[in-house]
């Protein structure tokens, strides 16, 4: 289910109304992704890593684990620099207008910023497409999401190969690039997997020919009024990629840029959020990801097949 927030659509009104307009649209809704806010100047699209299902079980008991705690670690790229929204040894968070209204927005929500959290995410730096193409973006994407879901296997049978991990990463890699290289005519493929003893290294070739790319599915999203798209793919706790579509309405200004990255990072967070609406939002990517699964195994083809549990590590 997807909830769009309507941001300042009469600034004056929603301010009397709620201490800020920001922490009002925060507090109130469905969590589901992606995540829908609209501002005066933008539309903010937040697909966030914690409210994604995975394989890897350990993986989201940890990232629960720091949502429990009401912690997080994060890090803004910016064009020219890396901005810290935590502390560390003998320093303090980057002295930046974003970090400092990030946080003070999450304080106010009861979370904290410390050195160290178990939910932890690197937002990247963006990536600006004209927004005549958002429709072609959107779509290639929800395509990865496909192909990435159908190359790890049938969701039933993924938290029983822990040990298979790095196979089920080098599956998503394989997939994704495939892709890529039909998609955008690349060379990157086959042989860049056989040349490579790293699934890891792989998916990082992957995204820097495309840095903002993420396995992500965003659908129901009217971004016909979008000038300009900035995108910025999330990588959270190693293992879980989410992202940040801002769909500029004008002109891209540092103002409009500001607002919209300040209520994306908040919602990554998930510091609106209670555990039980994250564990139902994973519910839900699971139980999309088992459909795909379920009718790529029903039309048949060889491409999905049916794979019985593997006991003991298999």
């Amino acid at each position: 289910m997807k909830k769009i927030f309507h941001l300042f659509a009469s600034p004056k009104t929603k301010l009397a109304a709620c201490a800020t307009a920001l922490l009002c649209a925060l507090s109130t809704g469905t969590i589901a992704a992606p995540l829908v806010f609209e501002t005066e100047t933008a539309k903010v699209i937040v697909v966030r890593p914690l409210d994604l299902w995975s394989g890897d079980k350990t993986t989201l008991e940890e990232s629960l684990a720091g949502h429990k705690e009401k912690t997080v670690h994060y890090k803004i790229q910016t064009e020219t620099s890396v901005l810290n929204g935590n502390p560390a040894l003998f320093r303090s968070p980057t002295d930046h207008s974003v970090i400092k209204e990030v946080n003070q927005r999450i304080n106010s929500l009861g979370f904290k910023a410390p050195m160290s959290s178990s939910n932890a995410m690197f937002i990247h730096k963006p990536t600006s497409i004209p927004g005549l193409l958002a429709k072609d973006f959107v779509d290639y994407q929800n395509d990865v999401y496909q192909l990435a879901v159908k190359s790890q296997g049938n969701p039933d049978d993924l938290q029983s190969k822990t040990s298979r991990n790095k196979v089920l990463g080098a599956a998503l890699s394989i997939g994704t690039t495939l892709l890529v290289g039909q998609r955008y005519g690349t060379d990157l493929g086959a042989n860049t997997f056989l040349g490579s003893g790293s699934a890891n290294d792989l998916y990082k070739a992957v995204a820097n020919y495309n840095s903002s790319l993420a396995a992500v599915e965003i659908n129901n999203v009217d971004l016909s009024d979008a000038k300009e798209l900035s995108i910025r793919r999330v990588d959270a706790f190693n293992k879980l990629t989410g992202q940040i579509i801002i769909a500029y309405k004008g002109d891209k200004t540092e103002a409009a840029e500001h607002e919209a990255l300040v209520i994306a990072v908040v919602a990554l967070t998930g510091a609106n959020s209670t555990t039980a609406e994250i564990e139902q939002a994973r519910k839900e990517d699971f139980a999309r990801r088992k459909a795909i699964w379920d009718k790529c195994v029903a039309d048949g083809g060889g491409t999905c097949k049916p794979e019985p549990i593997r006991r003991g590590g298999g």
